[in-house]
């Protein structure tokens, strides 16, 4: 009789055994799983913040992508200031507001965040407990990742300014809205800049076709100070450009 129940204890023990290797092996291939999407994540993503560099933005103005800063396109381009110039006719000027989470950040913190979640589970792996709480630890990373690609996509506004000699037009790209657009002639369009009495600080708007529409308005102030100095200076350079083609014989 103690031979039959010594036997099937350690029967019992070795299917215990069993069955706790089996939730340890789950249990780590989760989190590999988990570590592997992260890693195939971070190639998109830093493939994506690669290509809107700084440097590295030749067609930027005809891109359906959305970087984190704004920018003029010029191969003259300083790291001083947080836009490039181009004068390319027409000229064109694409404003971003700034995001102070880069791409590579976002994948840090993922990666950090997870890590400290799933740090407390390699205590209890191969136990019953690892799987009720396995859910909840998705869960809040899920969440994370949700909350912080939803605060960039409502940040993902987009204002291109087109000035030549004859239009000035403004398009906005709103992220939860309809698009919005403004042209005038551009003899008439006058750039204005409001220190105090605008919504912000430095508010810069244009004025014509008997509309005043905003720009920059998500820029710093010295940002827009910076906007209406060069929006004044590209104004008065293609008003200049057309009177001298009109004086031409």
């Amino acid at each position: 009789m103690k031979f039959f129940q010594s036997r099937k204890t350690g029967t019992k023990a070795t299917r215990t055994k069993r069955c706790s290797q089996r939730l340890n092996k789950k249990a780590l291939a989760l989190i590999g799983g988990g570590f592997f999407f992260l890693t195939r994540s971070k190639s998109s993503i830093l493939n994506c913040g690669k290509t809107y560099n700084g440097k590295a933005v030749a067609s930027i103005a005809n891109s359906q992508e959305q970087p984190n800063f704004w920018a003029r396109i010029d191969t003259q381009a300083t790291d001083d200031m947080p836009y490039q110039i181009t004068n390319q006719n027409p000229c064109t000027i694409t404003l971003w507001p700034h995001q102070s989470m880069t791409p590579q950040g976002f994948v840090w913190f993922i990666g950090i965040t997870s890590s400290l979640i799933f740090l407390p589970a390699i205590a209890i792996l191969g136990s019953p407990v690892v799987w009720g709480l396995l859910p909840f630890f998705i869960i809040a990373l899920w969440a994370v990742w949700s909350a912080i690609r939803r605060n960039q996509k409502d940040a993902a506004v987009r204002e291109t300014l087109t000035i030549d000699c004859e239009t000035t037009a403004l398009s906005r790209i709103n992220p939860r809205a309809p698009a919005q657009n403004w042209q005038a002639n551009t003899y008439w369009v006058s750039a204005h800049m409001h220190t105090k009495a605008g919504p912000v600080e430095n508010y810069v708007t244009l004025k014509g076709a008997n509309r005043e529409v905003e720009l920059g308005a998500f820029l710093s102030a010295d940002e827009r100070v910076t906007l209406y100095d060069d929006v004044q200076r590209l104004l008065k350079e293609h008003r200049e450009a057309t009177l001298s083609y009109s004086a031409d014989p």
